[in-house]
């Protein structure tokens, strides 16, 4: 095929955006990398997905809507990181305690270190955005975090949506009386919110329910020790570092009220709202998060 006629493909498909892949290991267990290199003096952001995802999701859950090579395509190389337990990464299915989640995500900023001479930033797409933050409190390599919506992790105020936001606040209790069976014990994902909260159109809900890579529930101890231990997380206020948020207007999992607060409580960040919009800009709505965030990043970075 003529580079001509690559370049036509690629801008009708973008599976074939260039890629390749890699591995690192957090606490004996091996995280699998996407990555896509958008030149030798790009800024590198890492991307971390939420509940229920993997990177793969944001690369083929819908076709011809791969956010990650959207990402490059705004100048920078993008590392496409599967937390333990999810995607290709190994670990079981659906546990990731706040502790390991920061981990993992260390270890892929000490990979894009020695990797790339180039500025590092995190991006991430709900649970990954709230991860993203806090491994920028601890870690001073990390220089922007670019968000798809935003909370507070010392506190549940941003789930409390009907019912289930009761339900995570219920989980305390039961905690404390299993015990050492806490790791072993299973909260459906959809207990949390059901996936049509997730996605306006339902096909893609639907396509998210058939997908193997798909993680539809997590051990207890991963729900109490990321949304119900605050103790051990450090000030979100303390976060000093330039922190972009892009969040829809009818976000129906994170409620838009609790994330115009959390950012009203950083120095150095900004939120675009994107009217009549639901939860899953990055898929749903890419043409209108991708330039934002990765135009945002690169000019911070």
């Amino acid at each position: 095929m003529s580079s001509s006629a690559i370049s036509e493909a690629r801008a009708r498909d973008d599976s074939l955006t260039p890629m390749s892949e890699s591995w690192v290991t957090s606490r004996h267990v091996a995280l699998h990398l996407s990555i896509r290199e958008a030149g030798p003096s790009s800024p590198v952001v890492i991307f971390v997905h939420g509940l229920g995802m993997s990177a793969t999701s944001f690369e083929r859950l819908i076709p011809g809507t791969d956010f990650l090579a959207a990402l490059c395509d705004e100048g920078l190389t993008v590392v496409g990181l599967d937390l333990q337990g999810h995607g290709l990464s190994e670990g079981r299915r659906g546990h990731i305690p706040y502790r390991a989640a920061l981990d993992n995500i260390g270890e892929v900023v000490s990979f894009v270190s020695e990797r790339f001479d180039a500025p590092i930033g995190v991006a991430g797409s709900g649970l990954g955005s709230f991860l993203a933050l806090y491994a920028a409190l601890e870690d001073d390599r990390i220089g922007a975090v670019a968000c798809h919506t935003i909370a507070d992790l010392r506190g549940i105020g941003a789930f409390e949506l009907r019912a289930r936001g009761r339900l995570l606040a219920s989980l305390v209790g039961r905690a404390r009386r299993l015990g050492s069976a806490l790791p072993l014990a299973r909260v459906p994902l959809r207990a949390l919110y059901p996936p049509s909260d997730a996605f306006e159109d339902p096909a893609y809900a639907r396509r998210w329910a058939r997908d193997p890579r798909s993680v539809r529930s997590y051990t207890l101890d991963s729900i109490v020790s990321i949304f119900l231990t605050p103790d051990d997380k450090p000030a979100f206020e303390a976060l000093t570092k330039p922190v972009f948020v892009v969040t829809g207007e009818r976000d129906r999992i994170v409620p838009l009220a609790g994330q115009e607060e959390a950012v009203a409580r950083l120095s150095d960040a900004e939120l675009f709202v994107l009217g009549g919009a639901g939860h899953m800009l990055p898929l749903e709505h890419r043409s209108q998060t991708a330039p934002r965030m990765g135009g945002w990043l690169r000019k911070v970075l």
